[in-house]
């Protein structure tokens, strides 16, 4: 059952740091003008890039920690404060803005790992770090099969939603991310200073 419930926290926690409804419109705007099966390479190997920057940040991302000493609750607030950094920027750009800043970190050719952002990445290793490795992947690859399923269907998404729906989605997981971040600061603290 803990095992469940950790698993069930850390899709939360990804799924909200990935939000994938937010990702449509840069997915749309980067494979603008492409055939089907060019826009389903592109996710592919987005899908593969994202998979390898997360395995080998998180890796690298825990071997420094140790070579460094630096525990599992100092980057628990750290990365809580980074998290916040991030939300409320994304909560502070419009629509527009952000999806050229996550389309900037494009690949040549277009093949852009723009799911892994580096929010997901400090987010990766708070969970490596507090729900350990195994529960992480798995977390991190359903995750990965969820974005798959909905970028697939980002234009009937959008048809069904509309620009302003997806929108008012991204900015509501902006929020959560907000007030997780606030959640691992404060859970940190109490930990340093019970």
């Amino acid at each position: 059952m803990e095992m469940l419930k950790s698993l069930l926290e850390s899709f939360a926690a990804l799924f909200i740091a990935i939000d994938t409804i937010g990702l449509i419109p840069s997915f749309l705007f980067v494979t603008q003008g492409m055939k089907n099966k060019e826009t389903k390479e592109v996710l592919r190997r987005s899908v593969y890039a994202a998979a390898l920057v997360a395995a080998g940040f998180g890796v690298l991302g825990k071997l420094i920690f140790w070579v460094m000493g630096i525990s599992a609750v100092d980057f628990q607030i750290a990365g809580g404060f980074l998290l916040l950094v991030f939300s409320v920027s994304f909560l502070m750009v419009n629509d527009k803005q952000k999806r050229m800043a996550l389309s900037d970190i494009a690949v040549i050719p277009r093949a852009v790992p723009f799911i892994v952002r580096p929010v997901v990445m400090t987010m990766i290793l708070i969970l490596i770090g507090h729900k350990g490795v195994v529960v992480s992947i798995i977390a991190f690859a359903v995750n990965m099969a969820l974005v798959v399923w909905i970028l697939k269907r980002a234009k009937i998404i959008t048809d069904l939603i509309g620009r302003n729906g997806i929108r008012a989605v991204s900015k509501v997981v902006d929020i959560l991310l907000t007030v997780f971040a606030v959640m691992l600061i404060r859970k940190g603290l109490m930990s340093m200073f019970p």
